[in-house]
């Protein structure tokens, strides 16, 4: 795990000081007391107005250190990324340390071990990691579902049926976007690719080398590595998860990918999730209206071409920061028994959704 310290220097810890107002010049006898019989009382009142006031300007936020793990090359890694450049997180008094993650799964790992603070992770993988004991919560939903499944070009493959007998790609099998898939295309197509089709399993880097190099057929990929080869024609999508689940019977809006907080850090800054939950919102903010940002993000997800470059800021736009509120953790808890119904308990590793595993913001 490699760790990337960032922030900005050009904001201070503390601001200048504010000079005090220059006292103003006394009155002169006959201006202060035109009237002809002045009370003695008001010399002292005159004093009192001009004493400085007793309301101290806003303290200045303690900068305390935080820490995220992510896969930068994906889109999970474009919220914190822009947090640091942009100086966001000093802002909200925070130092944000990013913690570079290879592959799915480790950042569990780095929240048991307390070695970070924020990561992200699917509801399913947050209920399965809270079931055995891991203490996090859910913060906000940074991506709706929309992965798609690949195949080159020129692949006699073409609908989500042909997968029977093929070789199919997958970040990891435990992914809630591969057990959808599987119980998906088992209601509309008839085919599980967990039974149906060989399983190869790899980091989202690589799958797309697998494709081209022939070794596998198809792959389920991180929506953000899959478009510049769909862009620029090289693959072509068979469908994309959202399309699944509808074709499937289950509902898309359901939570899905999460940031997700150590419930030890909640608990040790309490007075800090109103900030915490503010730097989230202004990188969100500068994310979904600051084309500047986007050239450098593309680019560290493989899409280089300028032509392109439009096109895929509006794709992620769409779909990056669905909504996030408690009004859905039924409907993710009926997706969950419904993958529990055609694929079992054992394989989705969790009985179902925890009201609990959530953290909202205050307003």
């Amino acid at each position: 795990m490699v760790a990337a310290s960032c922030g900005s220097d050009d904001d201070g810890d503390s601001a200048p000081a504010t000079e005090a107002p220059a006292a103003e010049p006394e009155a002169e006898p006959e201006e202060a007391a035109p009237e002809p019989e002045p009370e003695p009382a008001e010399e002292p009142a005159e004093s009192e107005a001009e004493a400085p006031t007793t309301e101290a300007p806003p303290a200045e936020l303690e900068i305390i250190p935080l820490r995220w793990s992510t896969i930068s090359t994906a889109s999970q890694g474009y919220l914190p990324s822009v947090i640091i450049e942009q100086g966001i997180d000093e802002e909200f008094g925070f130092d944000l340390e990013i913690l570079e993650l290879s592959g799915t799964g480790q950042q569990w790992t780095a929240l048991r071990g307390d070695e970070t603070d924020i990561s992200s992770g699917s509801v399913l993988d947050l209920a399965r990691q809270r079931a055995t004991g891991l203490e996090a919560k859910g913060l906000t939903s940074f991506l709706a579902y929309n992965s798609p499944i690949v195949v080159l070009d020129e692949s006699e493959i073409a609908t989500f049926g042909d997968l029977a007998g093929s070789t199919v790609g997958t970040p990891n099998a435990g992914l809630l976007d591969y057990l959808i898939i599987r119980a998906a295309g088992t209601e509309a197509y008839g085919v599980d690719v967990g039974e149906d089709a060989e399983l190869a399993e790899a980091a989202p880097g690589l799958l797309n080398e697998f494709i081209r190099n022939g070794e596998i057929d198809a792959t389920l990929q991180f929506s953000s590595l899959a478009f510049a080869p769909l862009a620029t024609g090289e693959m072509r999508a068979l469908t994309d998860v959202r399309t699944l689940m509808g074709e499937g019977g289950f509902n898309p809006d359901a939570l899905y990918l999460l940031y997700v907080a150590s419930e030890d850090w909640l608990e040790e800054n309490p007075d800090r999730v109103d900030e915490l939950y503010g730097m989230i919102n202004a990188g969100i903010e500068v994310l979904q209206t600051d084309d500047s940002v986007w050239p450098a993000l593309a680019e560290v997800s493989g899409v280089e071409d300028p032509a392109l470059l439009d096109a895929f800021v509006a794709e992620q736009r769409a779909v990056l920061f669905p909504p996030y509120s408690a009004d859905l953790i039924a409907p993710t808890d009926e997706l969950i028994q419904a993958l529990i119904g055609l694929i079992g308990e054992a394989e989705v590793g969790t009985t179902g959704i925890d009201p609990d595993a959530f953290v909202f913001p205050a307003s």
